[in-house]
């Protein structure tokens, strides 16, 4: 499992985001994988809090699109076949039963890229095979550009929709409910034009990747 992670300077921020964070690993420890955060801007106590539970790698500020360029080249460099995204501020609840749908899934999709939340990649889980032949285009949602996941998602479905596939899973099961835009705890929204990003994101999909 990959979490990217920021910790802002804002102390109230800052606090709630890693109350967040230590909610998500408590139901990501359940998935029985091992997990890594790319995290940054981190002091040592967030860092010696769990540094004998996951994988910590640390970074100054990278931004979205960086810290997911970041997971993807340590998910590579790595031993493992299939990776788990996630964001530091998502929402899990899952049951075992959910879980264990959601892991046997991924096994019978050997050299594949699962999708939960449509394009959001939340719960994405994707093989090293494929992650390994597509990267994130250079497109930061800081400075309203675009939503970086919609597109990598939409690079990926058009490159590989033989090996795509959905979960599908109950949402009594498995359900990720973190918002997707002006969240308060936000630490890159800061009044982006949302409407028009999402143009230019459908815009840019369009031009390079459908057919």
């Amino acid at each position: 499992m990959g979490i990217i992670s920021y910790m802002p300077d804002d102390e109230e921020i800052r606090k709630a985001r890693y109350s967040i964070l230590l909610q998500l690993l408590d139901t990501c420890y359940r998935f029985n994988a091992p997990i890594m955060i790319i995290a940054q801007n981190w002091n040592e106590e967030e860092l010696n809090n769990l540094k004998d539970k996951v994988i910590l790698k640390t970074y100054p500020k990278l931004g979205i699109t960086g810290a997911r360029k970041e997971l993807r080249k340590q998910f590579l460099a790595s031993n493992f076949d299939y990776l788990i995204m996630l964001d530091d501020d998502c929402k899990l609840r899952a049951t075992d039963k959910g879980i264990a749908i959601y892991l046997n899934k991924i096994d019978m999709h050997p050299g594949g890229v699962g999708e939960f939340r449509s394009t959001l990649l939340k719960l994405y889980a994707i093989s090293k095979e494929i992650f390994s032949q597509v990267d994130y285009e250079d497109i930061s949602p800081e400075n309203g550009e675009g939503f970086e996941d919609t597109i990598f998602a939409n690079k990926v479905r058009a490159q590989f929709h033989n090996k795509l596939f959905s979960f599908q899973i109950n949402s009594a099961d498995l359900l990720e409910t973190s918002k997707v835009s002006k969240d308060t705890l936000s630490t890159w929204y800061t009044n982006q034009n949302l409407p028009e990003m999402l143009g230019k994101t459908h815009e840019l999909i369009d031009k390079k990747f459908k057919k």
